[in-house]
């Protein structure tokens, strides 16, 4: 089941960076995401560039946290390693 949820939040993640069809203002940095599977609410964080573009070809990364940064909040998980650099290191301009 653990493989399922992570393979589905994966997908979900994907389909955060679609792009409209009209030209809007993109969000960047961490966004805060929430997928339902059978009832049960799944929390989790996205990274998108500032300078992201549907035309520039993305690496997708796939950050898995040790059982430290277990919980529920979606951001606790980001609060180390990768998810530490990128909140240090990469601010969206304002």
């Amino acid at each position: 089941m653990t493989t399922v949820i992570s393979l589905v939040v994966f997908s979900a993640s994907l389909l955060v960076l679609a792009t409209p069809a009209t030209a809007q203002p993109s969000e960047t940095g961490f966004l805060n995401r929430q997928v339902t599977i059978e009832g049960t609410a799944y929390r989790y964080q996205i990274f998108v560039p500032v300078d992201y573009t549907p035309e520039t070809r993305w690496p997708v990364v796939l950050f898995l946290h040790g059982a430290g940064e277990r919980g529920s909040d979606g951001v606790l998980q980001t609060d180390v390693g990768l998810g530490r650099a990128l909140r240090r290191d990469f601010r969206p301009s304002s």
